[in-house]
């Protein structure tokens, strides 16, 4: 992973400013290097064509790198000094095609891009003699057919040298964060992250393709609309002309018979024709489940590299390097199970729960007199005052424990250990106090930026937190706590589970209304918008402490497969109440009332039944803003939607 900086500007080179840098910085911690470029363009006026102005243009790149791959550090930006060809790249390429990235997917990705651009572009200038306009489609061409190929998250940023065009992009999920805006007339900033201005300057780049500026003297892509490029607005005045490849175009030249493919099928809405079968552990479909998702999980977790101690910056092995955003839900302790079977049984595995004080709910449990019902659960009460409550501990309610998401963590966090004994599973109590999040306020907001309303800010406020791993664990030996920070650099998320298994409420809804037809509608739309959800968000919350997130659940290869099973596979509406086997399954005990789940992702399930976790199986959806109690702290009446009020606003150290 990286943190990307981009300037296109005319006249003088534009500076990084110390907080966008600052931020950079703790995005990628390991590296950070820049490089600048210059280009001449001319610009010919409409009104008098022999009017020609040339203009020197500064390019300035910026990347810094968290190391997760390869045997050492790959410094960033990637320079070819044949061609003067750049690449920022903040992803992960886990596969190219059918093929497996192993190493360093920086290097393999630079070098993808300078074959593909070098030999299109030398192929036609022997072959056609056409001009620079035609090497410059073709060279399109090449780029998209690269990016095309390439399963994982990415943001990426590269220039060529040869004509002397900028692509920029995201991937079709919008996995990673890119952000642009103007600078000044005939300029352009990208950046993964931005130094928090409110005057909506900055916007997120689409997640619907790889957008096009050509920076040479004779060409804008306004001028060949037929190649396949289409228009953005987003252009300014005076701006060399934004153009997009889409990712759903079938074809953008006649050289390409690919183009930017399809990266994910369409959804399979072939509707049942008869009485639908209860889905069981016996299903064909929980075996291709199980698989896919293993397989994901192999990918992202292999082969991890150990964390740099923060104080000697040495490596060790016996420190952590994978934890799991882990709220003990469904979709996260499948993984946590599904993990336990990929890595060593000697590498540990920290499950970061995070609950916070919420004075809304504090206030209104104590006035109701059921402040003792807390009292009695295990708690980190010594250490609550000293890194805790604003008040410490509040008449013996410890704000913590009254959170859903700790009570389910604990009660998954058991049985994962039972069912997965021989590995130390630790479960990291991330205790937030309502001061700590006044405290953080400003930075939060600051970091979902442009995203500006009150929902945003409470979903942010879980990842930030639970990302930074600062918390608290039990020693059931001792029957004491300790202060515990995760060193692990990699995380594992759930999202993805819901949309793909129709694990929402409103898929009941849309089910209970309109039937089937209703479902996959809801379906299609939730699939449609993952590129358009808050991914790039999420992604600059959390890698602001030096993490990287990957989510098992959204690998090409799974989702792919989730897309064309059919709907009566995945979960359980219209099917008998959820029963989870025939009564001759052997797994139900004699005499004992068959399990029952709810329709929404029942084959995950099922799939977490199947393999051991029968508590977990049964759990419900809950959204995180909920579960960690970081919504409505201070008025019930404020709504997801309002606009986040910055009359609140504190400093964060």
């Amino acid at each position: 992973m990286c943190g990307i900086f981009f300037s296109l500007s005319c006249g003088s080179p534009s500076n990084l400013d110390e907080r966008t840098s600052d931020l950079l910085r703790r995005r990628g911690p390991d590296s950070y290097k820049e490089h600048r470029t210059e280009v001449k363009r001319k610009y010919t006026s409409g009104q008098n064509p022999a009017l020609v102005d040339e203009r020197q243009l500064h390019l300035s790149f910026t990347s810094t790198v968290l190391a997760l791959r390869g045997e050492s550090v790959t410094s960033q930006p990637l320079i070819d000094g044949a061609t003067g060809s750049v690449l920022c790249w903040n992803g992960e390429a886990w596969k190219f095609g059918t093929v497996t990235v192993a190493g360093n997917d920086s290097d393999f990705v630079f070098g993808s891009l300078l074959q593909a651009a070098s030999s299109r572009w030398k192929d036609l200038t022997v072959a056609n003699g056409t001009g620079l306009t035609y090497h410059n489609e073709a060279v399109r061409v090449g780029v998209a057919a690269v990016m095309s190929k390439i399963s994982g998250p990415f943001a990426f940023l590269f220039y060529d040298g040869n004509t002397q065009q900028l692509f920029f992009g995201r991937d079709h999920l919008g996995r990673r964060s890119l952000l642009q805006r103007d600078n000044g007339p005939g300029g352009l900033m990208i950046a993964s992250v931005c130094g928090g201005c409110r005057e909506n300057e900055w916007k997120e780049v689409e997640a619907d393709g790889i957008y096009v500026v050509s920076l040479d003297e004779k060409t804008a892509f306004d001028s060949h609309a037929g190649s396949g490029c289409a228009e953005n607005e987003l252009a300014g005045p005076l701006f060399p002309t934004r153009n997009k490849i889409p990712w759903r175009a079938e074809n953008i030249d006649p050289l390409s018979a690919t183009g930017m493919e399809p990266s994910i099928p369409a959804l399979n809405r072939t509707l049942p024709s008869t009485d639908i079968p209860s889905l069981s552990v016996n299903h064909p479909s929980l075996r291709l489940l199980q698989r896919h998702l293993s397989e994901s999980l192999t990918l992202r977790v292999a082969g991890l590299p150990s964390p740099p101690d923060p104080v000697t910056l040495t490596t060790t092995d016996k420190r952590t390097k994978l934890a799991i955003l882990f709220s003990g839900g469904l979709d996260c302790t499948v993984l946590a199970r599904l993990v336990h079977d990929v890595l060593p049984a000697s590498e540990d595995i920290d499950l970061l729960n995070v609950a916070f004080e919420n004075p809304r709910v504090v206030s209104a449990f104590r006035n109701k007199g059921e402040s003792s019902a807390a009292s009695g659960a295990a708690s980190a009460s010594t250490l609550e005052a000293q890194a805790g409550s604003s008040s410490g501990v509040i008449n013996t309610v410890i704000p913590y424990d009254m959170c859903p998401d700790r009570i389910t963590g604990r009660a998954s966090f058991g049985e994962l250990a039972q069912v997965c004994p021989g590995r130390i599973w630790r479960f990291v109590e991330v205790n937030v106090p309502y001061w700590e999040t006044q405290q953080h306020r400003s930075s939060v907001i600051s970091l979902i930026h442009p995203h500006s309303t009150e929902m945003d800010l409470s979903i942010a406020f879980a990842f930030y937190f639970a990302a930074r791993g600062s918390g608290v664990v039990y020693d059931p030996t001792a029957s004491i706590y300790s202060i515990y920070k995760s060193p692990a650099r990699v995380l594992l998320s759930g999202l993805g589970a819901d949309e793909l298994f129709a694990g929402y409420n409103r898929h009941a809804t849309a089910y209970s209304r309109r039937g089937f037809p209703g479902l996959l509608d809801e379906l299609e739309l939730d699939i449609t918008r993952l590129g358009k959800r808050n991914l790039g968000r999420d992604d600059r919350v959390m890698s602001n402490w030096g993490k990287e997130v990957r989510f098992p659940y959204l690998d090409e290869d799974l989702l792919g497969w989730t897309l064309r099973c059919p709907v009566w596979e995945k979960c359980g509406f219209g099917q008998e109440e959820g029963i989870i086997a025939d009564e001759d399954e052997p797994r139900l005990e004699p005499g004992k009332k068959l399990l029952r789940l709810e329709p929404g992702k029942k084959l995950l399930r099922l799939l977490a039944y199947k393999l051991g976790m029968k508590a977990v199986a049964r759990e419900k959806k809950r959204a995180i803003q909920f579960g960690a109690r970081t919504a409505k702290m201070e008025s019930g009446k404020s709504k997801g939607t309002h606009l986040i009020s910055h009359d609140r606003v504190r400093t964060s150290s």
